[in-house]
This record gives C-alpha cells, structure tokens and sequence, in this order.
C-alpha cells in the first residue's frame, strides 16, 4: 500500500470524455448492451454445451460437475475419479501434429512412453488419441488425450479415468459435433434495450407491455426509481429482453 501510494502521488489526471454527448445520446450508447451471461463463451443446456459462434456441441456425463471458461470447458465425476476437458489446440488440420509432439514431451520429460496411440475417426471429422496408463498399488488411472481436426481448427480433448469410468469419457468425446438448426435457434441472450414510456404508466403495466424480463422491482433499480413510480411519456426506460443470439 506504500508503494502504491508514492506511484499514485506522482500521477496526473486529464480530461474524460462523457460516456454520451447528451442525455437524448445515452439510450443509444446502452441499448443493446448484454445482460448476464454472454453466449460467445458458450451455453450449458444441462449437461449439453453449445458454442454458437464456434458451432460445437458436446453433452458431458450425467451428474458430473460442469465448469465453463473463456479457455476451455468440462466436467468431473463428483466422486473425483474421472475428469475430461475440451480446449482449443490452435490453427491446423493434421490431428497427428500436436499428438506428435506431446508425446515426444512426455517421453522425455517423465520417461513415458504411450500404451495407446491411433488414428480415429470423431463424426467425420478426423482425430488421433494418445492415452498413458498409471498404476498406483492395487488402482489404475489412463491419461487420455484426443485430437480432433475441425476444418482449419484443432480441439484436444484431456480426459483422466479410472477404468470403471472410462465408457464416460468415450461418449463423451463420440457427442462432439456441430450444432443442428434447431440446436442454433435455441440459443438466447439478453439485452438493455431502452424504449420510451407512455403517461400515466406504471412500472407493473409497463414491463408487460414490454416484454421485459425484470419484474417491476428490477425496473425500479435497473431505472433509479421508485417502485411506485408513474412514468412520464417520452421518458426513456430501460428493459431486459430476451432475444435470439445471432453470434458476433
């Protein structure tokens, strides 16, 4: 904190720009702005993800804890003796590349050699799995890798089991498509949209009227008013609405 304090002491200031010119400029810098969950980081449907913009679909096991992030995405058995993660590998069309590699890196970094390597197919799309087999006492536990060539794009699947759970990890990796029409359509996101009210409304009459998903008192808070308030026309009001998402 003191050394915080010295290098703040010798900061300058400059001018701000407004966030909008004028109050009638405000209702379009906000509107359309997202609410709550953004599906460019993809959706959980259940046990089902979907990524909109990437167009892909896995559906994980049932009952497994599923976690999301802006680097990848997975599941593991609540037991804790099972886990699977999907990330992108990067730019390339050839799934034996990066499978290559790692393999190299994990024979020379730990002495490790494979007990599984092959081609395979995900869908059409073509894949190449690697697995390492570890025996702690009287259990065993595989360290899979799976590499899978969406058009121009690899994903790796890294999933860890014990035997009684690997049939998890293999359905899991066979539901790795993309998303049908019906998948797409589903797909919602919600926005700030600003809307002029009528005279004499209030908040309840209003956010009928509008479809807005906040109930009256989230309308109240999101607009700085009273619950009570009667609304003037003219008067910008800010909603939530529930749209289709149409990507980025």
């Amino acid at each position: 904190m003191a050394e915080l304090g010295k290098r703040a002491s010798g900061l300058t200031t400059g001018p701000r720009p407004a966030g909008a010119a004028d109050h009638d400029a405000y209702p379009r810098k906000v509107d359309g702005l997202i609410f709550g969950h953004n599906p460019a980081q993809g959706v959980f449907d259940g046990q089902k993800f979907l990524h909109p913009d990437l167009d892909l679909f896995i559906q994980f096991p049932p009952e497994w804890k599923i976690v999301n992030s802006p680097t990848a995405v997975g599941a593991h058995a609540v037991q804790g003796d099972a886990m699977i993660v999907l990330s992108s590998e990067g730019p390339g069309t050839d799934p034996l590349t990066p499978a290559a590699s790692l393999v190299a890196e994990m024979n020379q970094g730990f002495g490790l050699n494979p007990t599984r390597s092959e081609a395979l197919q995900v869908g059409s799309w073509p894949a190449r799995l690697v697995a390492f087999q570890e025996q702690t006492g009287k259990d065993s536990a595989t360290l899979y890798f799976l590499w899978v060539a969406v058009k121009d794009q690899i994903y790796r699947m890294t999933g860890l089991s014990s035997d009684l759970r690997k049939d998890h990890l293999r359905r899991t990796a066979e539901s790795f498509r993309h998303l049908t029409a019906e998948e797409k359509a589903s797909i919602k996101v919600s926005r700030v949209r600003v809307v002029e009210a009528r005279e004499g409304e209030d908040l309840q009459s209003f956010c009928w009227r509008t479809f807005n998903v906040l109930k009256p008192e989230g309308a109240a808070v999101m607009n700085g008013l009273e619950t009570n308030a009667t609304l003037q026309a003219g008067q910008w009001m800010k909603i939530v609405a529930e749209e289709s998402y149409l990507g980025l």
